[in-house]
């Protein structure tokens, strides 16, 4: 029989939230990876205060050999999707021992999935013009909200999650700036508003009390029902701006543009960390991929003796 485990998932879920800072999405996976976790170990007649190394060692294969639900079971769980189970499994058990539930720590040293690194999705400098233009006919409020978003994350870089948990007070217009509390780890950074951002900014505020309730808080940006506007709110956004561009858009794929195209027009390394909120410099380096590959792409191109026999 499956034990009770409510009182511990709640005081974990407030570890995550309150002390890691953890964002809403993370929050969500992992809890749904430690529940995971204990359907299998209660199926194997064990659960989370008594397994050993080696049943978490097992529940980790048996996820790497797990058909994905959707599709009827084709295909597998993604390696990223496994390494981040892993990464649940460790946070929970380093967490039981802090508390006392445990007094050792099965998860130490537990193999990872290899995560492939494929180069991040982006759009063009053309596509994020489309994106972001307003097309004929006059703004309503909603568009007009919609575009100070999306001029936001590309000037920005900022994730979504920091995005959606900006006030109305972190944004400064005089300087062209906007203070970011909400990155993974809390740590707060400056990001910086080019002129269409602002001129967004400028055009939205004046409509900003119009989505909100009364006691809504301080909250830049608001859904249609006036509360702070959510993760998924920006989502459905750009389901709805993806036409423009002609394929679909994920959020993060404007982070990711942000960076490939400061990149590409000068800015170093160092700097991009330091606007991206990346703790690592590596993390960052992938980018560089991406802008070797389009000079590589020029190169060809461009070189008059690029192939053998041409002129």
């Amino acid at each position: 029989m499956r034990e009770d485990f409510a009182d511990l998932f709640a005081a974990f879920e407030t570890y995550l939230r309150v002390e890691r800072g953890c964002s809403r999405h993370t929050v969500r996976n992992y809890m749904a990876d430690v529940r995971e976790l204990a359907d299998w170990l209660s199926h194997n007649r064990s659960s989370i205060l008594s397994a050993t190394r080696r049943q978490l060692r097992g529940f980790l294969a048996s996820q790497a050999e797990r058909p994905v639900r959707r599709g009827a079971g084709k295909g597998r769980l993604s390696p990223a999707t496994v390494s981040r189970r892993k990464a649940s499994i460790s946070t929970l058990y380093r967490f039981l021992l802090r508390e006392g539930r445990i007094s050792r720590n099965p998860a130490l040293n537990l193999p990872a999935a290899k995560v492939p690194r494929g180069l991040p999705e982006t759009l063009s400098v053309q596509e994020v013009e489309n994106l972001l233009t307003a097309g004929d006919g006059a703004m309503d409020a909603e568009l007009v909200r919609d575009l100070a978003v999306l001029e936001l994350l590309y000037s920005t870089g900022m994730r979504v999650s920091e995005l959606v948990a900006l006030d109305v007070d972190d944004v400064d217009l005089r300087k062209g700036s906007a203070r970011i509390r909400h990155g993974k780890g809390a740590k707060e950074r400056l990001a910086f508003l080019g002129d269409f951002a602002k001129a967004a900014l400028q055009r939205y505020l004046p409509h900003r009390t119009s989505w909100a309730e009364p006691g809504s808080g301080p909250a830049l940006f608001f859904g249609k029902r006036g509360a702070r506007l959510s993760d998924r709110g920006v989502r459905r956004l750009l389901d709805r701006r993806a036409a423009r561009v002609g394929k679909p858009i994920h959020p993060h794929m404007l982070r990711h543009s942000f960076a490939t195209h400061m990149l590409e027009n000068g800015a170093d390394v160092r700097s991009i960390q330091e606007l991206l909120g990346h703790s690592s410099l590596s993390t960052t380096q992938k980018y560089t991929h991406m802008s070797l590959k389009t000079v590589m792409e020029a190169y060809g191109k461009a070189h008059p003796r690029k192939k053998e026999g041409e002129e």
